[in-house]
């Protein structure tokens, strides 16, 4: 009998996403990004939050550049991810505009330790990005868990957002993975049960 490991069977599942997300039409994630923006910022997740923490999106991920630039104008807080490779952990800082972001691992945007401030207060709406989503808020990312090590200790909204084509109805995960609690897509907000 055949066996697939769980490592193998993640990897599987990476390469369909990505490979799904690449044929995408770039006119339609542009459009799918714009609705799932408005969505976010329509939520009461959204206007409740002082403190925004979101992903810098790059490739044929959900564009966040536009969210970005709208917490900022509606004075949000607004923290984002650098990445710390050597020890696959991340941490967030305080961002006032785009231009406060370089580019680093991985040709990611990332904002410099030594100009931004940190943010220490693990508290607020946490937007994330993923490969695929499930039905109950696990996620399927890049394999390094940076944002699962995060995540173990935020004490606010995790909100995935991803196209609805790249959600699947159950995930294979492990004790170290952490499920969100909503999910939007261009078509619709899901609520996660906990």
């Amino acid at each position: 009998m055949y066996k697939i490991s769980v490592r193998n069977a993640k990897q599987q599942l990476r390469n369909r996403y990505k490979i799904c997300r690449s044929h995408l039409e770039k006119s339609f994630r542009q459009w799918c990004s714009q609705k799932i923006a408005e969505t976010v910022i329509q939520s009461e997740w959204y206007q409740q939050s002082r403190q925004i923490f979101i992903y810098v999106s790059m490739k044929e991920e959900v564009d966040t550049h536009y969210l970005i630039e709208r917490a900022l104008a509606d004075g949000k807080r607004v923290a984002v991810p650098y990445c710390m490779p050597e020890r696959c952990k991340m941490d967030f800082y305080i961002i006032h505009a785009l231009s406060d972001l370089h580019e680093g691992y991985y040709g990611v945007y990332e904002p410099s330790p030594e100009e931004c401030e940190k943010a220490e207060e693990k508290q607020g709406l946490i937007i994330i990005p993923a490969l695929a989503f499930d039905r109950h808020g696990y996620r399927m990312g890049y394999g390094k868990g940076y944002y699962d090590r995060y995540l173990s200790d935020f004490d606010g909204v995790k909100i995935g957002i991803n196209y609805s084509a790249c959600l699947r109805r159950c995930m294979i995960h492990d004790r170290f993975d952490k499920n969100v609690d909503g999910i939007i897509t261009e078509k619709f907000v899901k609520f996660v049960a906990k």
